[in-house]
């Protein structure tokens, strides 16, 4: 069990102790980045400092700008479309390594590096491997475990052709409401330390070793240095505000161990400390990590984290560059930042001393991973070596993560485990959805917008125990209590939608505080007189208090991926009802005791390192059911309906008579005159854009819950946007059910591109007052907007 006191690394002397360097200097390896540096021209080592995303580059561009590196986001993937063959990786990946080591005209053809975030497997190519994410991990505090996992992610990424991944994340996750905290092992620094030192061993292979760097492994890269976990409120790219001793002993400490480890990159943080940029700043970068730590890889920057820095831009990463960062990650266009980079360096504003020690860097890393012997992509071991991709070792692999990782929070009366000729009901809005299992970073950025069959080898938790229960077993699909007739028990399956980054921060860590369709669920199968197991899916500790009250057995499964069997594996029995495997997982963070974050300083509900096992007879007292938070739509807590490039309910459109829902998600949907797409204000994705190209009048309405709605007189709607394609027979007007509409186009300011505009509506005494959906009607117009609110007024 993991130690629940916090973690105190008690009087700090040196809080930049100095990790084992287990790569001394090589002499031979040095004179080789002599030779190669001394004759490659300005423009070469330029393009060798660039990492530019796949979908805005040609082999051509390659081959001219000599680019060090190609990557394909979270949205992409090598092939160019969802369902892209791992054939079609490594026709890409071969087109990309031609061009770069072509040396016709003298030129110096170095073999560039393709990354991508294989985050909990080969993530975004259809067919591979997803295993739980990192909190699950944690959970689990095996570092075989997670070595093994990262060992099979190397493999499936490089039997497409690719060789690095941007993992692992060595956060130390402290606030919740964080839309990675998933991505985050464990608050305790110890336990991030030993699973991303296993981490990184898996995927590079044992520093030391024969295995090291070898043809079977693939490039690690540690995120974000450093103190991402810390952020105030929790903001992702946010404000890390913590001393010195702090970041250094608790939020940079795995750093050593992934060092030490043999990591041979590392990604500089999106986040500031103290005020401060990370990409721009040069003590932790240059002066703690090279110089102190001795760190002798390549610092690479995340996407367009350059172009955050005060004063510099996407198209200026001279900042960066002098802070440390050795490879600027350029996503979009990449023209104007190479053009830009490359007359710093001739004007002197980047010392060519600084873009040779980059390049030298980058080609240590490349030198020590023997990508200058490598073949082609089509013709490496992994490559030719048949059904590597979700192999039934990875596959098991997979299910051992999920029965390790499980968290048994409560199990009155000794419910689990289930014997295999229970009469068993399956429900809940998770049951049978594989993509809520993965999670963010799943096929997709967000997660969002796939189905079951996107996912070939993958097994819901229906799935699971119609398998598991086999003929001895009734396993039936139920949503509706009055029909569940006869049932021993009821498996309610329920949690998080998918999330990724800062669409999935919170302004609260409730889960179903104002519509409760789960726990109604839960309540009504208990008024039914039939015991309910909750199964619980989420990428953070939430306030479920009531859920857990409401049921007879409470798990966490956290974001288990597509083995959903690991979990069948431990909450049902043998033929004899005895357990086939027993719970071992245990709260990696404190989980809360309030959802109000305001809340924090109280004790926990349960602490870290809490997680019963088959052989506990504690009983879980019934839990408090306050929230803490401010009454809903107050000017105090305004109803968010949308923020952070999530919308907050449904959306559908009209234009003649009939509504049609739209789904949001990565993907343009079009629907007659109406085009929904994402685009981005102040982040990547943050907004959403209605495009109303036709003659007639388009409808659009995004379902909202406002609970407190039935006192109301008015609501003011706070909209942050921009209206663009406007002509003289363009309209826009915003309005509720029961509300006169307003005019709104003519509040918005045309020489001005974004800004915010109160919207106040007032509501009509015999109105019906039962639901609510904010109404758009648009004419010939775009309106895009970044974040909408609605504060109620009584």
């Amino acid at each position: 069990m993991l130690n629940n006191e916090s973690y105190d690394p008690g009087p700090v002397t040196d809080p930049w102790s100095i990790p084992h360097n287990p790569l001394p200097p090589d002499p031979a390896l040095e004179r080789q980045l002599d030779s190669y540096v001394n004759r490659m021209t300005v423009e070469e080592k330029v393009g060798q400092i660039l990492q530019v995303e796949h979908t805005h580059v040609t082999a051509e561009d390659v081959r001219r700008y000599h680019f060090g590196a190609i990557l394909n986001g979270g949205n992409t993937v090598p092939g160019g479309e969802k369902y892209a063959t791992a054939h079609d990786a490594i026709r890409e990946a071969n087109a990309y390594w031609h061009a770069a080591v072509d040396r016709t005209d003298g030129r110096a053809g170095i073999p560039l590096v393709w990354g991508t975030d294989a985050v909990h497997g080969h993530n975004n190519m259809v067919g591979s491997t997803i295993f739980p994410h990192n909190i699950a991990l944690g959970a689990a505090a095996n570092p075989d475990l997670v070595h093994a996992v990262s060992r099979a992610t190397a493999m499936e990424v490089l039997a497409t052709g690719l060789d690095w991944t941007f993992a692992p994340s060595l956060a130390v996750a402290m606030n919740p409401r964080w839309g990675r905290f998933y991505e985050s092992y464990s608050s305790d620094p110890h336990l991030v330390s030993s699973l991303g030192a296993a981490a990184v061993a898996g995927l590079q292979g044992q520093v030391g070793s024969d295995q090291f760097l070898s043809d079977r492994h693939i490039l690690a890269c540690a995120k974000h240095f450093a103190g991402d976990g810390a952020t105030l409120d929790g903001i992702d790219q946010g404000d890390a505000q913590v001393d010195e001793a702090t970041l250094a002993t608790i939020h940079a400490h795995a750093y050593r161990a992934a060092i030490e480890a043999g990591v041979q990159t590392i990604m500089a943080s999106f986040s500031s400390w103290n005020g401060i940029k990370v990409h721009g700043h040069r003590f932790l970068l240059t002066e703690i990590l090279k110089e102190r730590w001795g760190f002798d890889g390549f610092v690479v920057g995340d996407w367009n984290g350059h172009g955050q820095i005060p004063g510099a831009s996407n198209e200026n990463g001279a900042p960066a560059i002098l802070a440390g960062v050795d490879m600027l990650m350029a996503p979009g266009p990449w023209q104007a930042l190479y053009e830009n980079t490359l007359a710093q360096v001739n004007c002197g504003d980047i010392p060519l001393w600084r873009l040779n020690d980059a390049v030298r860097r980058i080609l240590r890393v490349k030198l020590r991973a023997g990508v200058f012997q490598r073949a082609e992509p089509a013709r490496r071991a992994v490559v030719l070596q048949r059904n590597i991709r979700a192999s039934e070792a990875h596959l098991q692999t997979a299910r051992q993560a999920v029965r390790e990782s499980l968290v048994l929070m409560k199990n009155a009366d000794a419910l689990l485990p289930l014997s295999r000729d229970t009469k068993i009901v399956v429900a809940g809005d998770c049951a049978d959805d594989i993509g809520r299992q993965c999670g963010g970073w799943t096929l997709s950025w967000q997660g969002d917008g796939n189905t079951n069959d996107d996912f070939p080898h993958g097994k819901s938790i229906l799935d699971a125990f119609v398998e598991t229960m086999g003929s001895q077993g009734d396993v039936r699909r139920i949503d509706d209590p009055d029909e569940a007739h006869n049932a021993d028990v009821a498996v309610v399956v329920f949690g998080e939608a998918p999330y990724a980054e800062f669409q999935g921060d919170r302004d609260h860590l409730g889960y179903e505080i104002d519509d409760h369709p789960n726990l109604t669920l839960i309540q009504q199968f208990r008024d039914a007189n039939i015991p309910v197991v909750a199964v619980f899916m989420t990428g953070r500790p939430c306030w479920v208090h009531r859920h857990i009250n409401a049921a007879d057995a409470f798990v966490v499964a956290w974001l288990p991926g597509t083995q959903a069997d690991g979990i069948t594996d431990v909450i049902v029995g043998d033929s004899f009802g005895k357990p086939r495997h027993d719970f071992t997982g245990r709260l990696p963070h404190d989980w809360p005791d309030y959802a109000d974050p305001g809340a924090s300083g109280k004790a926990p509900a349960f602490a870290r390192g809490y997680g019963l096992t088959y052989t506990d007879k504690t009983s879980v007292k019934p839990l408090h059911e306050e929230t803490g938070l401010a009454i809903h739509g107050s000017a105090n807590r305004p109803v968010i309906v949308f923020a952070n490039g999530r919308l907050r309910g449904g959306f559908q459109t009209r234009t003649g008579e009939a509504w049609e829902t739209l789904a949001v998600c990565s993907q343009p949907a079009t629907a007659g005159n109406l085009r929904l797409t994402h685009t981005s204000h102040l982040r990547q994705d943050d907004s959403l854009q209605l495009h109303a190209n036709g003659g007639d009048h388009v409808l659009a309405r995004i379902g909202v819950v406002v609970p407190d709605l039935q006192s109301a007189s008015s609501v003011t709607v706070r909209l942050t946007g921009k209206v663009t394609d406007t002509g003289a027979s363009s309209g826009l007007t915003i309005g509720l059910p029961g509300c006169a509409a307003e005019d709104v186009l003519s509040l918005f300011d045309p020489d001005t591109s974004w800004q915010a505009i109160d919207i106040p509506l007032e509501i009509p005494r015999d109105s019906d007052r039962s639901g609510m959906q904010l109404t758009f009607t648009l004419r010939k117009m775009t309106l895009a907007f970044s974040h909408i609110a609605i504060r109620v007024e009584s």
